[in-house]
């Protein structure tokens, strides 16, 4: 082939690649899962990427009988562990929400029961890139306060939504503002006078703060509204607004769009199944656009939604209504709430509870959660790696006649590429990343029929999914390889 048309050829495919990235896609592929714990029981609650790449998981793990410490993880681009730490005291610790901190290392919040004033105090911890606790704070009354969400400010500080037992008035929402050295410069209750929670905070483009969460009107027997609450920069309330139906309704995660806002969690009032998740599209003033439910006739939960780089958004959590047991559960809606497409992960002999993770820079997500092990009467805690989503090329494309396949698949340090061609002259074998950009390219001659093969060294590669174009003089096909180790 002369080099003009080479290049034709491959200009054309990469156009084609641009295209149908933008044009459809599918759930993406898992890269890696991996489980971790000791002999006791352990629970990941959340999951971010590192500046390096790489990627922090915290949660809790038990110490001895009911008794927990706080669990910070550092993992590679393979899952496999860099290092762990558990910090805690004598009596229980936990973190369930982390993000990076304002030149180096990370800031988490949870709660701390050892010196507490109460029950247990809202945990502020600082930690260094090695997981070593470098700075901590505690807040809290006489009774019980548990943090839950901890973002940072434009103004070098922190905002952390939590929830207080405050005397005689039941479970409130506790809002503070906390600068730099994680001193407070002030705190807001909201809600009482049964149960309230403020699942997720996040700082709004007016600066000011919005909180996805929900409050009962019952206790026993649980009822509620799931709850939005928007305040200004100091934390006084803008508007609040109550969203669900006769059952129990909870928001568990919030984004804010170009004109409001759209929360996701889960409703027992709505939907096809026992539980739903629960998504709901508001203007700035908390005024619903749309509602919509997604899931089985089981149950089925969301605890995180992100925007995608396409504009639409991705929801996480986890469902029973595709297995018979817990799987993560993915969903892809566009802005009006259309369904893109679902997918859920697991293995089919245990349960996955999704309760945390966030987008990874390849464009997939690093989420993780408690895995159920039915053999045992004990959790250990998962991580899953999923790569970025899949479009309609994935699926190979036989033109003329024959197959084209990659076997093992996914692959760890090689694999082949098989074909049936019956014709003599060259094949050319173009691999390119999830991103379109080329990898290697393989080029042989085919002259013998019974030489269907072509092997392929990928040892040297990053994990990832990867698209193969074949092409011959009397074929050209695609497949998709994954490699994981």
């Amino acid at each position: 082939m002369k080099t003009r048309e080479i290049f034709t050829f491959l200009f054309t495919l990469f156009t084609f690649v641009l295209f149908t990235f933008n044009s459809s896609s599918q759930p993406p592929d898992i890269l890696w899962y991996k489980q971790y714990g000791n002999t006791m029981d352990d629970i990941a609650f959340d999951a971010i990427e590192a500046d390096d790449g790489e990627y922090i998981v915290i949660g809790k793990t038990e110490i001895t009988d009911n008794n927990w410490d706080a669990w910070v993880a550092k993992l590679d681009n393979n899952g496999d562990i860099i290092w762990e730490n558990t910090i805690g005291g004598a009596e229980d610790e936990q973190v369930v929400s982390i993000w990076p901190g304002l030149y180096s290392g990370y800031v988490l919040t949870g709660y701390t029961s050892t010196g507490s004033n109460g029950l247990s105090d809202i945990w502020i911890l600082y930690i260094d890139d090695n997981g070593d606790s470098i700075a901590s704070a505690k807040y809290g009354s006489w009774s019980s306060d548990q943090g839950f969400c901890i973002r940072p400010n434009v103004d070098q500080g922190f905002i952390v939504s939590s929830r207080s037992t405050i005397f005689q008035w039941g479970d409130q929402i506790h809002l503070m503002k906390l600068d730099a050295s994680l001193d407070t410069m002030w705190t807001k209750l909201y809600g009482g006078p049964k149960q309230d929670y403020g699942h997720m905070v996040e700082e709004t483009s007016d600066y000011g703060y919005i909180i996805a969460g929900r409050t009962y009107t019952t206790v026993y027997p649980e009822s509620g509204d799931a709850w939005a609450i928007k305040t200004d920069n100091n934390g006084d309330t803008v508007w609040t607004k109550k969203y669900g139906g006769d059952d129990e309704d909870i928001f568990y995660a919030v984004v804010e769009t170009e004109d409001g806002y759209i929360f996701a969690g889960q409703t027992w009032s709505f939907g096809a199944g026992l539980i739903d998740v629960y998504v709901v599209r508001t203007d700035d003033d908390g005024n619903v656009i749309w509602s919509e439910t997604y899931g089985g006739t089981g149950a089925d939960y969301a605890y995180r939604i992100f925007e995608t780089e396409d504009g639409n958004y991705m929801i996480s959590g986890y469902s029973d209504s595709f297995s018979g047991s817990q799987d993560v559960y993915m969903v892809k809606i566009d802005g009006n709430g259309n369904l893109l497409w679902e997918e859920f992960y697991g293995n089919s002999y245990d349960g996955e509870y999704m309760y945390g993770g966030s987008p990874t820079s390849d464009g997939g997500y690093i989420l993780a959660g408690k895995l159920d092990l039915y053999t045992q009467v004990m959790h250990d805690l998962f991580v899953l790696k999923v790569g970025p989503e899949i479009t309609g090329i994935d699926r190979a494309l036989d033109i003329g006649n024959g197959h084209f396949y990659c076997y093992p698949n996914p692959t760890e340090t090689a694999t082949s590429f098989h074909f049936d061609l019956q014709g003599n002259g060259f094949i050319e074998i173009v691999i390119y990343d999830a991103f379109g950009r080329e990898v290697e390219t393989l080029r042989t001659s085919h002259n013998n029929p019974s030489i269907n093969e072509i092997s392929w060294d990928t040892s040297s590669l990053p994990v990832g999914v990867y698209y193969c174009y074949l092409r011959s003089e009397e074929k050209t096909a695609v497949c998709k390889t994954i490699v994981s180790r």
